[in-house]
């Protein structure tokens, strides 16, 4: 990876909460990312930060976004939920085999 990637934190974000819905974590709460920011609902930025394989997670996501562009990410993110489900979703496969990725941390910055 050329540059450190900037990474921006919303909580309390609308967005997230309607995907806590969807994915039935709406007592538990969620993350979203869209882009270079991650999006909290009943959890907040603390919780995040050291929370490392869920931060690491996260962070996996906004990597995907910066290797496959906006709309190649989310193209590919909702045609592999429909055919795989959201579990074996390659996206999301990946990103909890990142949740013990020592490195992945080293290529972003949290603002």
């Amino acid at each position: 990876m050329e540059s450190i990637v900037k990474i921006r934190i919303k909580e309390n974000a609308l967005v997230a909460r309607i995907a806590a819905f969807n994915l039935g974590a709406s007592e538990a709460g969620a993350a979203i990312v869209f882009g270079r920011t991650i999006y909290l609902y009943k959890v907040t930025r603390k919780q995040l930060l050291n929370n490392i394989p869920y931060l690491r997670h996260e962070v996996a996501h906004v990597l995907q976004y910066e290797r496959e562009g906006w709309f190649g990410f989310l193209a590919k993110y909702l045609w592999y939920s429909i055919r795989f489900g959201y579990r074996q979703n390659p996206y999301e496969t990946e990103a909890r085999e990142a949740q013990s990725d020592k490195e992945i941390l080293n290529y972003v910055q949290i603002l």
